[in-house]
């Protein structure tokens, strides 16, 4: 039996007549600005005149190669984590040049190597093939959906496991621990070996297709798990046979992944490498990654886990460790320092996008109107859904945290860009390749860093150490990842 829920009645919610004119007048509003914002006038209180592009360098910086662009897709969270994996491992293979991402995608098992060119600076194009980290994201993640289904087979469609499971899991948009299960079990491949096709940069076509397909197999799945009880060897063939579609789909979207490819390093003859192989060649300890999130509406020193949440059935589950940004900053700036770049989650806002500078300032609308932005704290807007994980970029740049550039004016408080920067491998193409961000609005909207383990400091390392795990449930906002 559904009981209904009847909601505490505490103050009279009716819009009466009485009540329309005193919220009136507390508008105040002017009809003559009315009328230019209607018409866009409000543009020109958008961002800081004071901010000029010249304004923008960092003291220390790592260099990140040709841009990359995700184009109309959700796989910041892979293009951030290849550029990563691309400049810890220069040596082997920094000498292909794979800028070939308009080529059509290859039909066989079998790819072949271009001839290495440099680019117009002498450094190599060299990049990570994005699509086939998203091939077997996606496939995999298909499976993981219905071993959830599965697993909820005594749960009502209307639990919000369920809810949660199908109106937010199987989507283009991933995390870190993502990245790491599908590499360390598929390996990675260059872009030649598996390029960019028409529908891997606008993906809504065939996530839309997939997305129904599985909402209906696995509603299929309960149903039957509920009212026939199949056996085992039933359940596996039915799965079975609802991946090889989910495959099929991929491969005519995507391209089909090859099993090998021939690959000429610096010295040497070609090798005829798997992708897990290639993987295997590289110098970037994936184990030693710490995942640091800030959290402030969870315990510090404590390890966050999202239940029911990963996309390899077996593999690492979304977790991280929950410590106040300052750590978070100091290891960052330490990594940089060392020339390791750091992996970032945060969210860029609408009226952030056509700027280089991220800035809490960049909004001025939220002055004009007199909106109270700080009312919640950083911890509560995210619950609240104020605020949301929506991005991942690769920061390669930064400013001592004491750094100002100019003397104060005695009148006015230095623009942003006069404080401490830092830079940004941005996924969108050349004309958004590189984003600054102030201090202010790390603090604000930056929620996660993967840094290297050695960077941390020792209080870090200690909170991480002796940290206990809190569990969160899978609509947690770090669950909607």
């Amino acid at each position: 039996m559904i009981v209904k829920y009847v909601p505490q009645d505490t103050h009279d919610a009716h819009m009466t007549p009485e009540r329309i004119r005193r919220i009136q007048e507390k508008a105040a509003v002017d009809p003559r600005l009315a009328r230019a914002i209607a018409r866009g006038g409000a543009l020109v209180l958008c961002g800081n005149r004071l901010i000029a592009q010249a304004h923008l360098e960092t003291t220390y910086n790592i260099d990140v190669g040709p841009p990359t662009d995700q184009k109309n897709s959700g796989r910041c969270w892979i293009y951030g984590s290849l550029n990563l994996l691309r400049l810890s491992v220069p040596d082997y293979y920094s000498t292909m040049n794979t800028d070939n991402d308009d080529k059509k995608a290859p039909t066989s098992s079998h790819a072949e190597s271009p001839k290495a060119k440099p680019d117009e600076k002498g450094a190599t194009k060299f990049s990570f093939s994005q699509n086939f980290v998203a091939f077997w994201d996606k496939f995999e993640r298909a499976n993981y959906f219905l071993d959830r289904i599965v697993a909820y087979r005594d749960l009502d469609v209307l639990d919000q496991r369920m809810i949660a499971l199908l109106e937010n899991y199987y989507k283009d948009g991933g995390e870190w621990d993502y990245f790491v299960n599908i590499v360390e079990k598929h390996g990675i491949v260059p872009t030649f070996a598996m390029p960019e096709t028409t529908f891997s940069g606008n993906s809504d076509r065939y996530m839309e297709l997939l997305s129904s397909y599985l909402r209906t197999a696995g509603g299929r799945l309960h149903k039957k798990l509920q009212e026939e009880n199949p056996p085992k060897l039933e359940i596996a063939k039915f799965c079975d046979d609802v991946l090889a579609k989910v495959y099929e789909v991929l491969c005519c979207y995507l391209g089909v992944p090859p099993e090998t490819f021939l690959w000429r390093p610096e010295k040497g003859p070609f090798e005829v490498l798997t992708p897990t192989e290639f993987y295997a060649k590289s110098t970037c300890d994936l184990s030693q990654k710490v995942h640091l999130v800030d959290f402030p509406f969870v315990a510090y020193g404590t390890r966050v886990e999202v239940e029911d949440k990963g996309n390899v059935v077996g593999a690492n589950p979304l977790s991280a460790y929950n410590v106040p940004i300052a750590d978070m900053k100091a290891a960052a700036r330490a990594s940089i320092k060392a020339g390791d770049a750091v992996v970032v989650l945060c969210e860029i806002k609408k009226h952030d996008k056509d700027k280089s500078l991220l800035s809490t300032d960049n909004n001025s609308l939220e002055q004009f109107f007199r909106f109270d932005k700080h009312a919640l704290t950083k911890g509560d807007m995210l619950r609240y859904r104020g605020t949301e994980i929506a991005h991942l970029m690769l920061l390669v740049g930064c400013d001592d945290s004491d750094e100002l550039r100019c003397t104060p004016g005695s009148q006015q408080a230095l623009p942003d860009t006069m404080e401490p920067l830092w830079k940004f491998e941005n996924s969108h193409g050349a004309d958004g390749h590189l984003l600054f961000a102030t201090d202010k609005w790390m603090d604000e909207y930056a929620y996660g860093f993967v840094v290297d383990r050695k960077h941390l400091q020792d209080q870090t390392a200690q909170l991480v150490a002796n940290s206990t795990t809190a569990y969160l449930k899978p609509w947690d906002v770090f669950g909607r990842v």
